[in-house]
């Protein structure tokens, strides 16, 4: 009399030597994405589904924008101070223009010159990455601490670029009023409109 137990085992082994069988080997199943066969992707992208998926630091439809395009240019500037160690600027609005740049070659960071509309205020670094996570986003960006001229320090920022024609963010700054050294500090909230 036969255990029951050992004709149940012998099945699945039976149906996978069959099903093991039926795979030809060294032919593995090419997947054609019909939805990619008329798009062109530029700069090494690649399509899926219809879709150019860009590497890092390339934008629109066929990942041929640099994505610090969307920064590149002149900039109307709206600073509203928040908050400021000298009270007579708490609540006002600050108008001026200043100029993005970038560096050929690099391709997550801008350049702000002219914030806090000071010509003396050059070259603060702004890195397009999530300033909580740091991961890549064109959108957001993260000013670098740092002095901007010798009276002028940015003590930290951040800002968000929905699109082309603007962008918005907060800063503090830090600006040294005589020789000792006596600081004001401003909170500022900032719009910026592109003016070309």
């Amino acid at each position: 009399m036969r255990h029951p137990s050992c004709t149940f085992s012998i099945l699945p082994v039976f149906l996978l030597v069959i099903a093991a069988s039926c795979h030809k080997k060294g032919k593995p199943a090419t997947y054609i994405d019909t939805k990619c066969i008329t798009i062109t992707c530029k700069n090494n992208a690649h399509c899926y589904e219809g879709e150019c998926r860009c590497p890092e630091g390339l934008e629109d439809k066929d990942c041929g924008t640099l994505a610090t395009s969307r920064y590149v240019g002149t900039w109307n500037m709206k600073d509203y101070f928040e908050g400021s160690s000298d009270a007579s600027k708490r609540g006002t609005t600050h108008i001026y223009t200043i100029t993005i740049t970038c560096k050929e070659g690099v391709y997550d960071r801008f350049y702000i010159n002219g914030l806090m509309g000071d010509v003396e205020n050059k070259a603060l670094e702004c890195v397009m990455r999530d300033p909580v996570t740091h991961a890549y986003n064109p959108l957001k960006f993260a000013m670098t601490p740092m002095p901007v001229s010798t009276t002028t320090a940015i003590m930290r920022g951040s800002g968000y670029n929905p699109g082309s024609t603007s962008f918005s963010g907060r800063y503090i700054g830090q600006v040294v009023l005589d020789e000792q050294n006596r600081v004001e500090v401003d909170t500022v909230t900032f719009a910026a409109e592109r003016l070309n």
